[in-house]
């Protein structure tokens, strides 16, 4: 068992499409932290006296990439759930069509198999979702002071309002608000591909296996951020995928039940595959 989580993890961390998508990740991080800090930097030299900035507002924490709600860190949450799978989602689908499963099969269990590929799929996922925010973190403390955010910043320099998940930490332990949205993002995208992967079972076209489940998603948020306009004045709970891996919500805000209740959602998902379908898979 030990020997075999070991091979996987080293085949999901060490194969090319991992370094494929925290490259990726990692630029829109970089990308994001040099367009917020850029025109600040500009500002210090070509002042303008007819515009204000309050001090904290300065922080490094209010232009974090989860809190940003430029088009390029909306953007990032976006393709998020597309690039945690391409790591090694697609794992058991490629290993099952060019028989490598057959193999392993012969030497372990088809459980502990399958558990060390999951292990594998749902970290390598948590780290392309989190190590890019961190580097954005990183580089933003590099150009701007780390001032505890003022609720006066609200609505015009951080849109984490009270009703937000965290809001509270955000307001009097920024660096906590960060460690809990960066937990959030690990366990759904990690949940998420680990989803993916028991998809595999019975879908076994890698193409179609990646990009379905993330149409699906985009399914899902249409309807989310339309359905409550077309029902009338009804306050809307935030069911996206995308909007809740991300601290500044752009439709509803978000409710810490319902992220819990995704987690949860898709891990019992990934048990009902392997209960029905993995158990029981003839090659």
């Amino acid at each position: 068992m030990i020997t075999c989580l070991r091979i996987e993890l080293s085949k999901a961390f060490r194969n090319g499409w991992f370094v494929v998508a925290l490259i990726i990740g990692c630029a829109f991080g970089l990308g994001c932290a040099a367009l917020y800090a850029i025109p600040s930097i500009f500002s210090t030299f070509v002042p303008n006296p007819d515009k204000f900035y309050h001090p904290t507002s300065q922080s490094c924490f209010n232009a974090w990439i989860s809190v940003d709600t430029t088009s390029w860190a909306l953007l990032f949450y976006q393709v998020l759930p597309l690039l945690c799978v391409i790591p090694y989602a697609w794992s058991f689908a490629s290993e099952r069509k060019d028989g490598y499963i057959s193999h392993a099969y012969t030497r372990v269990g088809r459980g502990e198999y399958f558990f060390s590929k999951y292990v594998a799929v749902f970290l390598s996922a948590g780290a392309v979702a989190v190590l890019p925010q961190i580097l954005n973190l990183m580089t933003l403390a590099c150009f701007f002071p780390g001032y505890v955010p003022s609720i006066q910043d609200a609505n015009y320099y951080a849109p984490v309002f009270w009703q937000s998940v965290g809001s509270f930490l955000f307001y009097n332990l920024p660096l906590a608000y960060v460690a809990l949205y960066m937990l959030i993002d690990f366990l759904l995208c990690g949940a998420w591909a680990g989803f993916v992967l028991a998809l595999s079972l019975v879908v076994h076209n890698r193409v179609i296996l990646l990009t379905a489940p993330y149409l699906a998603l985009l399914a899902i948020q249409f309807v989310n951020e339309n359905i409550f306009f077309a029902i009338g004045k009804v306050r809307g709970f935030q069911l996206s995928l995308f909007e809740n891996l991300h601290g500044s919500c752009s439709m509803y805000i978000q409710n810490g039940w319902i992220i819990v209740g995704e987690i949860v959602a898709f891990l019992f998902m990934t048990g009902l595959f392997w209960v029905f379908w993995g158990k029981r898979d003839a090659l």
